[in-house]
């Protein structure tokens, strides 16, 4: 039984890996696309890739977890897992957000912008009469106006926890295996 012991490997060294290489994932996707067009990082297309690569690789995770530290897992370490591997991918992304905005002094008002020109073209693709659209682009431009901040990039972090947990508690449904029951 020892033997077996010293052959798995750490549940921290393991989720620390994971998590760090999820995060090298997102930092470079979000580093090419902000360079490539800023306004892909606002749309739904980018939010639905940043899901499927977190579900991919905490779903791919677990599983191989699973399979290197005895056939079964139970839900709660298979929770625990991917919550940690999403919470430090989120927090490295704190850190890239906070250096980003440190760094590029037009980091909140690209954003900003982007931001309402995503708000303004799906009102127009809903087909909204133009003098909608004006109202629509003031209303939008004081709601973000100011989220793009070193403390709203740390509160985003903590409300970011909450999906985390959602996230987690579906792929450790996924990922779970028990121990069959004898009779």
């Amino acid at each position: 039984m020892e033997e077996q012991e010293i052959e798995k490997k750490p549940f921290k060294d393991y989720v620390l890996k994971h998590g760090v290489i999820l995060g090298l994932i997102h930092i470079i996707l979000f580093l090419l696309i902000y360079l490539i067009d800023l306004n892909l990082v606002v749309s739904f297309s980018y939010m639905f890739m940043v899901l499927a690569i977190n579900f991919g690789f905490c779903i791919y995770a677990g599983i191989q977890y699973r399979k290197e530290n005895g056939p079964y897992l139970l839900f709660g370490k298979a929770f625990k897992l991917v919550f940690l591997i999403l919470a430090i991918n989120g927090l490295l992304n704190l850190i890239l957000g906070i250096v980003i905005i440190s760094v590029d002094e037009n980091y909140s008002a690209n954003m900003e912008e982007a931001q309402v020109s995503f708000s303004i073209g799906i009102a127009e693709w809903f087909g909204a009469p133009e003098e909608a659209l004006d109202e629509a682009r003031e209303k939008a431009y004081e709601e973000v106006k100011g989220k793009f901040t070193v403390l709203q990039t740390i509160k985003g972090y903590f409300i970011g926890l909450i999906f985390y947990a959602i996230g987690a508690a579906i792929v450790g449904l996924v990922v779970r295996k028990k121990e069959p029951e004898d009779f």
